[in-house]
């Protein structure tokens, strides 16, 4: 719920890369992450719905550069729509 005042104040969009701790930076940085960097963080995104159960950085960069490079509406309303099972069944896939 704290998310949603976030939203509400700009500093997140529904969409997009998922904050990462500042622990995380480092590593986030070293796998050649950037895509984070041009948005701003997001309740969900593309990362949350098609590889969660993956934890390996590397996989998270992946998904943030591809997001990143396609964002738009119909890819946003697709994860949003992909967003409610992934959460349900806890797979996101």
């Amino acid at each position: 719920m704290p998310q949603i005042f976030n939203i509400l104040r700009g500093e997140m969009s529904f969409v997009g890369p998922r904050p990462f701790m500042a622990s995380q930076l480092d590593l986030y940085l070293r796998e050649g992450g950037r895509g984070y960097f041009r948005l701003r963080p997001g309740l969900t995104g593309l990362w949350q719905v098609r590889a969660r159960q993956h934890t390996a950085m590397a996989t998270r960069v992946l998904y943030d550069t591809a997001y990143a490079n396609r964002i738009g509406l119909w890819e946003d309303l697709g994860i949003l729509l992909r967003t409610v099972p992934a959460v349900l069944l806890g797979t996101g896939r």
